[in-house]
């Protein structure tokens, strides 16, 4: 895949995109080639200086942004994938002299010495078909969940992460997981008809419709089990009086009129409850304003 001067000479682009994704490489011991082709791609622009490049790539901390991030750009900027079905037309002699720098990922290795040539990939420029694949890290680091996300993406033929898929069809997806991290789900009947799946929390063996993850500990589970908060209990006493303001005035009309179809019993009733909200609000407002002066 290759991307122009153009790139190089964008700040953003230069350094929050594709600096970022290349120091990916770092997790996976390939610091030091990525390092090069940094350089490399650096020196594209003319605004090149190596001791400022050297100074910024030791600041790069990626978090979202991976290398695969680095050939859905370069699609974008219309290079083709050869083995792509929606490509079928082949790189011209003006395309391969146009001054560009590729990245040569291949097999989970860099490949300095040639770009990119054609070979049979399920997911373009991720996984080549026909490959067994072993994954293996630390607990909370979300594996299976992007080995799911990559086996629906095959089944189905939607791009996984912005990188097409080439050859749509079956996947055999085997997990192994320890027992404790095991979410296991349940099958209800409904009153009028049709099932209803639910997630049974690792904690406490309840059914829920939601399980939440902390990552503190990597752990998943319902809301009561990891302890969790909605988001007007964690504000502070005069923003959740706001806020439940602003929630019973959003039933009303512009200006606080009665809409219509409401009955004058509860439109009133709503007024008063915004009233006793507000001046509550006020009165805290005021001591607190009281505390800062006589402090």
């Amino acid at each position: 895949m290759f991307l122009g001067p153009s790139w190089a000479d964008d700040y953003h682009r230069w350094a929050v995109k594709v600096g970022q994704a290349l120091k990916s490489f770092e997790q996976a011991g390939r610091g030091e080639e990525a390092r090069g082709i940094w350089h490399e791609f650096s020196a594209l622009s003319d605004k090149y200086d190596r001791d400022a490049t050297e100074k910024k790539w030791e600041t790069f901390e990626p978090k979202s942004i991976t290398y695969t991030s680095l050939f859905y750009w370069a699609q974008a900027a219309g290079w083709r994938n050869p083995r792509s079905t929606a490509s079928t037309a082949t790189a011209t002699a003006s395309d391969r002299e146009t001054k560009s720098y590729a990245f040569p990922l291949e097999d989970g290795r860099l490949n300095l010495s040639r770009r990119l040539g054609p070979r049979d990939e399920v997911i373009a420029g991720a996984l080549p078909a026909g490959k067994v694949w072993i994954t293996g890290g630390a607990g909370g680091t979300f594996k299976t969940a992007l080995l799911i996300v990559a086996a629906l993406c095959i089944v189905t033929g939607r791009p996984f992460m912005g990188l097409p898929v080439n050859e749509p069809g079956a996947v055999i997806l085997a997990l192994g997981e320890e027992d404790r991290d095991e979410i296991d789900r349940r099958v209800t009947p409904c009153n009028f008809g049709g099932r209803r799946p639910w997630f049974e929390c690792p904690a406490c063996d309840q059914r829920c419709a939601i399980l939440y993850f902390r990552a503190r500990d990597a752990a998943f589970g319902c809301r009561t089990c990891l302890d969790l908060a909605y988001t007007a209990e964690a504000l502070e006493l005069t923003y959740r009086l706001l806020w439940r303001q602003r929630k019973l005035e959003r039933q009303l009309g512009p200006g606080k009129t009665r809409p219509k179809g409401m009955h004058r019993r509860t439109y009133w009733a709503l007024v008063d409850r915004i009233d006793q909200i507000d001046t509550r609000r006020l009165v805290l407002l005021r001591a607190g304003l009281d505390r800062l002066l006589r402090g």
